[in-house]
């Protein structure tokens, strides 16, 4: 008999429209920065641990070579890769987002090389510790945005699902989307690890914790919260970027 169950989160349209497009300016960020960001605060209060490893999980269609034109091309090629988020003060909203960006900023090529490194690559020594890395127990996807302006209809109750007599992958798997201008997300879990009640704390948390992002970015006094890799050509590490940009606006 198969374990699986999920929890649903459904953010309201004014939410959905506020992470899609105004929530960006204040740190300029992208919206997986946002989702994770709020994802390891949901985590923090779930579990009290201010560091998350976990599997993000993308399109793989990321620009990454002129050479390579994928333009007649279809659906996901799907790349896989593991993150590490830390955040060093919970209670600092705007330091945490910081985090999460450069964090994700820093992984190469939006990870499409950690899939070819495990499964293409013959170097030994590359195999032997791929081989003992631990894999994460969750796994992050964000699908985008589902609602197309050309006549294709995708139904509401639209689920990712596998072949329920397969083993799980992951203990947690969150997935997400934006349909119907609402952001939807789905904590897939397994009965036998975690019960209901736990999954629907964390998908509080989780909600909770963006509610407080966006109250945060939307806060007169927050001011414009730029990152390193903003100016990845001057080099700066962030107190350096602080300071630089206190010095400018005093």
């Amino acid at each position: 008999m198969t374990s699986e169950e999920t929890v649903e989160l459904h953010l309201t349209e004014e939410t959905s429209a506020v992470i899609l497009k105004d929530i960006h300016k204040r740190y300029n960020t992208q919206i997986n920065d946002i989702l994770l960001t709020a994802l390891i605060l949901a985590f923090y209060k779930w579990q009290g641990h201010n560091k998350l490893l976990l599997n993000l999980e993308g399109h793989g269609r990321e620009d990454i070579s002129e050479k390579a034109d994928i333009t007649r091309t279809v659906g996901w090629f799907t790349s896989v890769y593991p993150v590490m988020l830390n955040i060093s003060d919970p209670s600092d909203t705007g330091s945490c987002i910081k985090s999460v960006k450069e964090s994700l900023r820093n992984i190469p090529d939006s990870g499409i090389g950690f899939g070819l490194l495990k499964y293409l690559s013959n170097d030994d020594e590359i195999n032997k510790s791929l081989s003992s890395f631990n894999e994460p127990e969750i796994l992050f996807n964000y699908l985008g945005q589902m609602d197309f302006n050309t006549g294709w209809k995708i139904k509401e109750g639209l689920k990712l699902v596998q072949d329920k007599n397969e083993l799980r992958f992951h203990i947690i798997d969150i997935n997400a989307m934006t349909l119907n201008n609402r952001i939807k997300f789905e904590f897939g879990y397994s009965g036998n690890f975690h019960n209901r009640k736990s999954i629907e704390s964390l998908s509080e948390f989780y909600s909770e914790s963006i509610n407080e992002i966006i109250k945060h970015c939307a806060d007169e006094k927050t001011g414009t919260g730029y990152t390193p890799s903003d100016f990845s050509a001057a080099g700066l590490d962030q107190s350096e970027l602080d300071d630089l940009m206190n010095n400018l606006n005093s």
